[in-house]
């Protein structure tokens, strides 16, 4: 199979990690479409909503591209389980 057709049928939608390095701090990176697949034309018709060819039940894939994130977490309240 050709890698190219490969990357563009498989994709990673959500991904995420989590690090905590203190009881009162977290670090997260995550990220979305991490393949940056997007699917072309995904609504039918998108320019006449209320015709009768629009057809918004054929999106299958990401129609945005790939997004990462970082972040940091501050607890002010420790409570003990």
């Amino acid at each position: 199979m050709d890698l190219k057709l490969l990357r563009k049928l498989w994709f990673i939608e959500y991904a995420i990690n989590t690090s905590f390095f203190s009881s009162q701090f977290e670090v997260y990176l995550g990220g979305e479409n991490l393949g940056d697949f997007k699917q072309l034309n995904p609504i039918i018709d998108a320019e006449n909503p209320f015709g009768s060819n629009f057809d918004t039940s054929i999106v299958y894939a990401p129609v945005f591209g790939r997004m990462l994130y970082a972040g940091l977490r501050f607890k002010l309240l420790n409570k003990k389980q």
